[in-house]
């Protein structure tokens, strides 16, 4: 149990942000639902210069974001064109997604063993599908 900074009310441990860098015992000192309050207060004061930061930093960050994916798509050609192949195959209606094939989970996505071979997939979620990727980079190690 610990006492909230701001409500003063006894709550328990899980009602607290961890914070390590600030806290002793490593939670926050307000309670989520005071630290919420706190943020919407605080949003609403300072609206105006929270989006300008915000507009001024996707504006610098921008060009590089634009680089960063010009150079992916450079390194990445023949795993691009696969996956445009596979997705024109898929809107034409002549290739339907599958489910997962491990736990059999809807709207799963396209894992392709070899790029070489674009329309040859396997469909797997978002969670087999990245451990499949990381298993890939293990045995590369």
């Amino acid at each position: 149990m610990k006492c909230c900074g701001k409500c003063k009310e006894e709550k328990n441990e899980s009602e607290f942000n961890i914070d390590r860098r600030r806290a002793k015992d490593g939670l926050s000192y307000l309670c989520k639902n005071c630290l919420k309050i706190y943020h919407r207060k605080y949003y609403e004061i300072n609206r105006e210069k929270i989006l300008a930061d915000a507009k001024e930093y996707n504006r610098v960050n921008e060009k590089i974001a634009k680089e960063r994916c010009r150079k992916y798509g450079l390194n990445n050609m023949e795993k691009i064109k696969a996956i445009r192949e596979l997705n024109k195959q898929v809107g034409k209606g002549a290739i339907v997604r599958q489910p997962c094939e491990k736990c059999g989970k809807e709207n799963a996505q396209a894992h392709h063993p070899n790029y070489d071979f674009p329309l040859e997939v396997s469909w797997l979620c978002i969670t087999h599908h990245r451990r499949e990727h990381v298993r890939l980079r293990e045995l590369q190690q």
